[in-house]
């Protein structure tokens, strides 16, 4: 948690299926216990993504569409990726996807001002160069 509503996650070089359901799980357990989440995803250090990992969190934010106040995605500078477009066309305008990583910190800063300290400064080197 970055703040008491607003959910943190990062992924960094693969995405297996298994771990892909694991983080699923996990984010199904938090989301009920929660009424609303802005939810921040930072993806855009993942190498490769299993399919049924991906499967497995649309499932998780379709079936609790009600909990995300806002879900925001930051993927690779390089562009949006066609799976990453079907995720988009999948949870339709609930989910943002951003390229840059300064837009995606400042909305993140937004709900959670005090992310940099909580997240760690590994988290905000490029904040900080």
């Amino acid at each position: 948690w970055a703040a008491p509503t607003v959910l943190y996650t990062r992924f960094q070089g693969g995405l297996t299926a298994e771990t892909g359901q694991a983080h699923a799980l996990r984010l199904s357990t938090l989301v009920a216990q929660s009424q609303s989440i802005c939810f921040f995803c930072d993806e855009s250090e993942l190498k490769y993504q299993d399919l049924l990992a991906r499967s497995a969190f649309a499932r998780v934010i379709l079936s609790n569409r009600r909990r995300f106040a806002s879900l925001v995605l930051l993927t690779w500078a390089e562009g949006v990726s066609p799976a990453t477009h079907v995720l988009a066309a999948t949870l339709g305008e609930q989910l943002e996807v951003l390229t840059d990583v300064k837009a995606f910190e400042a909305r993140l800063l937004r709900k959670a001002p005090l992310a940099r300290r909580i997240l760690g400064a590994k988290t905000w080197i490029t904040a900080t160069q």
